[in-house]
């Protein structure tokens, strides 16, 4: 065979440009991520961290040439976001824990011990974001989008959890450790990216009116609380200037359940809870008094205190979550009681 015999080919040169142009993407785009990931980790910057994890939440490590089989999923880099910004905040009540076998982590809060245990599950709905979950339990605690600088407590799995769940087990003073945490964290996101945070229930302000799902409680509702009360020897009063009622609570906290006039003219039910320093919420309340948590839950359908119905109005498919194999990563912390 002569050389006009052969088949038309490349140049030796020529021959793998293509296939190796694909490779120095794939490894290109490696590096990449691991400069984010190196960012998240080791900034002392915050918005370095905000950037960072906005980033790795969209990042797609594969490419054509070049594949990871052991990645983080998106709801990780939410958790190592979360940890990180307590952190730079000096928050160290926070134990974060990953799987030996797999690439997965999950947290534990200081005040619920090993008996929680949380991560963030992506909303698959029009919303994006996540939600802060106790794993087991299935409680959503709150909603997160980093993307949107939003953040809102859902007080309904919040009582859930801490109110019924794990109250005849960990300390309403243990409870509010974890609780905190929390809080801490959105307060971190509101002073440093100016994040939009509803608290809802754990609002301390003493200016709050925390509405009622059912806005005209039906007066049997104020009667039960009454007997109750009185059970516990804090006798239930009229309100001093308004239409409703008052409990004084020990330590000078104040329960108002008034009734006022909306914009449509319709009557409607609310409470404040007023404190001199502005340290107590309702759900504050919820967890130290028995007898008021048990007038709540007793009734729910209508003393609900409602959190945004946007995200937390129905609940996503869950996709069962593998146990983490706990290895305590630092900062930890080493609970007492």
């Amino acid at each position: 065979m002569t050389v006009s015999d052969l088949p038309v080919g490349v140049l030796p040169s020529k021959s793998l440009i293509g296939y190796n142009d694909e490779l120095k993407d794939g490894l290109a785009n490696g590096y990449q991520f691991t400069e984010l990931v190196d960012q998240l980790l080791l900034t002392n910057d915050a918005n370095q961290l905000l950037t960072a994890v906005l980033q790795l939440i969209n990042f797609d490590l594969n490419t054509k040439q070049v594949q990871f089989p052991n990645q983080y999923q998106k709801n990780d880099w939410y958790l190592l976001f979360m940890t990180r910004l307590l952190e730079l905040h000096q928050n160290s009540n926070f134990s974060l824990a990953s799987a030996t076998d797999h690439q997965e982590l999950g947290l534990f809060l200081a005040g619920s011990g090993v008996r929680a245990r949380f991560q963030f599950e992506l909303d698959t709905s029009y919303n994006g974001g996540a939600f802060f979950t106790e794993i087991e339990t299935k409680r959503r605690l709150f909603y997160l989008n980093l993307a949107k600088k939003e953040l809102f407590f859902n007080s309904h799995d919040l009582v859930e959890l801490f109110g019924t769940e794990l109250r005849a087990i960990i300390s309403a003073d243990a409870r509010m450790t974890a609780i905190h945490v929390m809080m801490d964290f959105a307060a971190a996101l509101s002073s440093d990216f100016a994040f939009t945070v509803d608290y809802n229930i754990l609002t301390v302000a003493n200016t709050y009116q925390f509405e009622f799902k059912e806005a005209n409680l039906a007066p049997e509702l104020l009667d039960k609380l009454f007997v109750l009360s009185a059970k516990d020897e804090i006798i239930m009063q009229n309100a001093t200037d308004e239409y409703g009622a008052k409990l004084a609570l020990p330590g000078n906290i104040i329960v108002n359940l008034l009734q006022n006039i909306g914009n449509d003219n319709q009557p409607f039910w609310y409470l404040t809870v007023i404190d001199a320093n502005e340290r107590q919420s309702w759900f504050d309340v919820l967890m130290n008094y028995d007898f008021i948590y048990q007038w709540y839950q007793t009734d729910l359908a209508s003393l609900e205190i409602q959190a945004n119905q946007r995200v937390f109005g129905a609940k996503p498919n869950h996709v069962e979550a593998n146990r983490v194999q706990v290895e305590v990563l630092q900062p930890h912390y080493s609970e007492e009681g």
